[in-house]
Formats: structure tokens, C-alpha cells, sequence
């Protein structure tokens, strides 16, 4: 074959697929796809792994919406900043009415809320997210209100504000990391210092507002009186004994026949209540028919007796008590479906009297019977805080006691204390005769002069206090009607603005919900 002619062939199988050509082609595919795959493969890892890393990373909570609350976007932070926020509060108000045994009502901690039953609103997750979103809807309305008039914090919530985020600042220190950490502990992942410190601002703001609100009501001594006139059954205060009788503690009770509780006691009380004449007769008379325990609780003092405004009367016997026909001695016996009150009428305090005024500087004695497991346990823990307390007071008292005090004499005392301890002192005013326990019966001694001191225990004020009395003050039938008067009202408008935000109340959640409390 000639040089021309084979190079006619070479170039007329260039088109030409041959076995060996068509495997070298096969394989060529093979790999492209195996490489396609491997790269797609890849990429889908590297983004399941980023989102993953995203949805579980603080960064997410800060940007992911988990609801729309009356239209407006909240993000995961900001809802689990008022989902903790409601839980703290609530559980502070039921630990100070129950202590220790708080955990009967509601968990101990959100660790537990998606654990813990509810009633009918499912577990206290779900029951915490229903009113995070009412807290948060309901700050947004008030602080709307303020920003509209113009209004801002004053000067007592700004310090409140500060002193708060720089007790944050000293906490975290103090538990050795950093600001954001120590508050995702409290309000969960993605909360920063800044939203923290927005969200508490808002809160402070609606609760400013609300307060300025309250206080812009004015009234008129006259307008008090005729309020006060028009209201004295429920204003005035009334003094009386009570004691309940338990059907279940009588002869004859039992669960086949409750009934037989109830009349043992009637016929008990028909037999004793001409007898029953003061307070000596009344304890006499009642005693054998409690229980073991409540014998022992009125066996010393007149632990039966009660001083209370008319509008604090239990409502069982109110109608009786609160009575313009009721004197002193008057008895009674109020029954109800498990036993009956046995009332002892004492008087009615109209309260036309001065009120007073006195500075305090206060020793906290900070416990509470509910976390001991006896009542003497607990008193001799408070005989102890007591006594320390008057010691922390007895140099400064020893200076002060020798007649009536100046103001500026105490204003030095009550300041180099406060320097000592960092503890606090308050001027009060207008206190009623039955405010502050025995201060109260030291402030209304016939005898008591402006400038007098002394050292008390407190109860009301939360310990010891080294107190000097300023004097008179106002009609305290004045400072009730004001008291009520304006309760009275800014009720009226609070509801009047709880309607209006019901109105334009929405949430829609997402499915980002999830996230919160996670």
C-alpha cells in the first residue's frame, strides 16, 4: 500500500469505534459519574452539617422567628427571654406563699417544664409559651403608650435598670464566664447582654408607665370623705375572733355519715353559746372541740383575734361582721360544707385619727417558716437573726436613746450604718395604727414625742429596725379613701386598655417554636 493511501485509511478510522475505543469510553463515564456523585455527596454533608451547626448554634436563635406576636416578628432570644422571665416571676410570688413546697405546684426549674403536667393547658412548656407571648404582647402595649407621650424612665427605674445589669455583670464574673454564658443559664441559648438589657428596659418601661399612670389621679379632701362616707363598711377596720370547727373532728363523724359531723356540732353550739360572754369564755368554750394541733395553737395569747379592713373580711361571715348593728361581744356561728366559724365581735375602727411618719434604717432578717421543718426550728433561727440585729444597732441606739433625737443626729447614725453594712434605710409616712404590728403600738403610744428612737423587731419590714418617729401625718380615713379611690380607678383604665390590646392581639407561631426552651 502506497504512503498516500495509508495515510487515506489512518484518517477514514478516526471515526470509526472499536472495541478497545468503546471500553475506554465506558470507563470515562464511569468515573465522571462516580466523581459527580462523590462531589454531590459532599455537598449535601457539608450543608446538613452547616445547617445543622446553624439550627443548634446560638446565631440561629437570635435570627430565627418563633412567632408573630400582634404582627410584630419575635425572635427564639427575645421569646425565651419572657418564657423565663414569667416562670422566674411566678415561681418567686409561689415560693414566697409556700416555700419549700413550691415543687408541689410547678417544676423547680424550666428543666422540668416540658415534663410537668399542666391541667388542661398540656405540660408548663406549653403553658409558659401561651403567656410569654401575652407578657411580651402586653410590654409592647404599654411601652407603645409611653414612647407616644414622650414618656421615659425615671430616675428610680434607671438606677433599678443599671444596678440590675451591673449585678449580671458581677454575677458572671463571680461564676468565673462570660456575660452571655451566665445569662443563657437563665433566659437559654442565643440571649446576649444587649437584648437582655433592651428586653428589661421594656419591661421597667411598661411597669414606669403603669405607675405614672396610678399616680396621675388626684383627688380633693372633700371628694375623699364623700368616698370614704359612701364606702365605710369596707373601709373601716374590724377587729373580731374566729375559729372553724372541723365537722370531720366531732362525735359521730364518719365518711359513710359526714352529716353526723355537722349536727354534733350545731348541738354543741346551742349548748355553749350563752356561756360564751368575753374572751375567756370563748376559748373555754371552743377549745375541746378542735383538733389536737389547733388546742395547742390558741392554748396561749389571744391567738383567735384579727384585725382587718372591711374589704379583707372572709366572705363566709363579711355580712355579718361588716354589720352597722354589730357590738362588741356579738357571737355567731357560720356554717360551711366541712364545719362552721364561731365569730367573736371586738369593734369597729372608723380610723378618724392622725396618721405617723418615722425614719427606719433595717437589719433584713430573711427567713421564712417554710424552710424549716417545725415551727420552734424556725423560732429560735429568728430569736438568733433577731438578737444580731439589735446588737448591729445597740451603739448606734446607745447614742441616740439618751432623749429625743435631732433629724440630723439620725441622719449621721442611719448614715454611717448604711456605709457599714450596705444596708438600707427608708423614710414612711402615713402609717395606720395596725400597719406594722408592735411598731405600730410604739408609733401610737400616748406619750410618743417626735424625735423618740428605738430598736424593733418588724415583721412588715422584713427585720430589725432602728426607727425615729417624724410625727403626724394625714387623716388616715383620707389615706384609705385615696388608697382605694385610686386602685379604683387605674383598675377602670387598666381594663380599659387590656381590652383594647385583646383586640389586636395575635400570635402566630412557627415552627421555630420549637427552639425555644431547648
Amino acid at each position: 500500500m502506497s504512503a498516500s493511501r495509508e495515510k487515506n485509511v489512518r484518517q477514514s478510522d478516526k471515526g470509526v469505534i472499536t472495541p478497545k475505543k468503546q471500553k475506554a469510553l465506558e470507563e470515562e463515564k464511569r468515573r465522571r459519574r462516580t466523581r459527580v456523585t462523590t462531589w454531590t455527596v459532599i455537598v449535601v454533608i457539608v450543608l446538613l452539617t452547616a445547617l445543622t451547626l446553624f439550627f443548634s448554634s446560638n446565631f440561629s436563635r437570635r435570627v430565627l422567628t418563633a412567632a408573630k406576636v400582634d404582627g410584630k416578628r419575635v425572635t427564639v432570644d427575645v421569646y425565651g427571654y419572657y418564657y423565663a422571665t414569667y416562670f422566674s416571676r411566678l415561681y418567686s410570688q409561689m415560693y414566697s406563699m409556700y416555700g419549700q413546697y413550691v415543687s408541689y405546684f410547678m417544676p423547680s426549674s424550666l428543666a422540668y417544664a416540658k415534663s410537668m403536667e399542666h391541667g388542661e393547658d398540656g405540660t408548663w412548656h406549653d403553658y409558659l409559651i401561651t403567656c410569654a407571648a401575652d407578657s411580651y404582647s402586653t410590654v409592647q402595649y404599654y411601652c407603645g403608650l409611653a414612647r407616644a407621650e414622650g414618656f421615659q424612665l425615671d430616675e428610680e427605674y434607671r438606677r433599678q435598670l443599671d444596678d440590675t445589669v451591673a449585678m449580671v455583670k458581677d454575677m458572671a464574673a463571680q461564676s468565673g464566664v462570660s456575660v452571655t454564658r451566665y445569662l443563657e443559664q437563665s433566659f437559654g441559648k442565643g440571649i446576649t447582654l444587649k437584648v437582655y438589657t433592651r428586653e428589661l428596659e421594656n419591661m421597667l418601661l411598661a411597669d414606669n408607665y403603669r405607675d405614672h399612670i396610678r399616680e396621675s389621679f388626684t383627688y380633693s379632701d372633700a371628694d375623699l370623705a364623700a368616698y370614704y362616707a359612701e364606702n365605710a363598711s369596707r373601709l373601716d377596720e374590724y377587729s373580731f375572733r374566729v375559729i372553724f370547727l372541723n365537722a370531720a373532728d366531732q362525735p359521730g363523724y364518719s365518711e359513710e355519715d359526714p352529716d353526723a359531723g355537722m349536727e354534733s356540732l350545731r348541738a354543741a353550739w346551742e349548748a355553749i353559746r350563752p356561756g360564751i360572754t368575753d374572751s375567756e369564755s370563748y376559748y373555754a368554750a371552743l377549745l375541746p372541740y378542735l383538733g389536737e394541733n389547733e388546742q395547742l395553737a390558741y392554748a396561749e395569747g389571744d391567738g383567735a383575734l384579727t384585725t382587718v379592713q372591711g374589704s379583707a373580711v372572709s366572705e363566709p361571715y363579711a355580712e355579718w361582721v361588716r354589720d352597722d348593728s354589730r357590738k362588741e361581744g356579738d357571737v355567731t356561728f357560720v356554717e360551711t360544707d366541712d364545719g362552721a366559724f364561731v365569730l367573736q365581735f371586738v369593734s369597729r375602727e372608723k380610723n378618724d385619727y392622725a396618721t405617723r411618719d418615722f425614719y427606719a434604717a433595717l437589719f433584713p432578717v430573711n427567713i421564712s417558716a417554710a424552710d424549716f421543718n417545725s415551727q420552734e426550728e424556725y423560732d429560735a433561727a429568728k430569736e438568733v437573726y433577731v438578737n444580731y440585729g439589735i446588737s448591729a444597732f445597740s451603739a448606734y441606739y446607745d447614742r441616740l436613746s439618751g432623749g429625743p433625737a435631732s433629724e440630723e443626729d439620725f441622719e449621721n447614725a442611719v448614715s454611717e450604718y448604711i456605709a457599714e453594712t450596705g444596708n438600707t434605710a427608708e423614710h414612711y409616712e402615713a402609717a395606720g395604727k395596725n400597719d406594722y404590728g408592735e411598731l405600730s403600738d410604739w408609733l401610737y403610744a400616748p406619750d410618743r414625742q417626735v424625735g423618740d428612737v428605738t430598736v424593733i423587731y418588724c415583721a412588715e419590714l422584713g427585720g430589725v429596725v432602728l426607727v425615729r418617729y417624724t410625727g403626724e401625718n394625714a387623716s388616715h380615713q383620707l389615706k384609705l379613701a385615696e388608697e382605694e379611690k385610686r386602685s379604683e380607678d387605674f383598675e377602670a383604665w387598666e381594663d380599659a386598655q387590656e381590652a383594647i390590646r385583646q383586640q389586636g392581639h395575635t400570635v402566630e407561631y412557627t415552627v421555630w417554636k420549637r427552639l425555644i426552651g431547648a
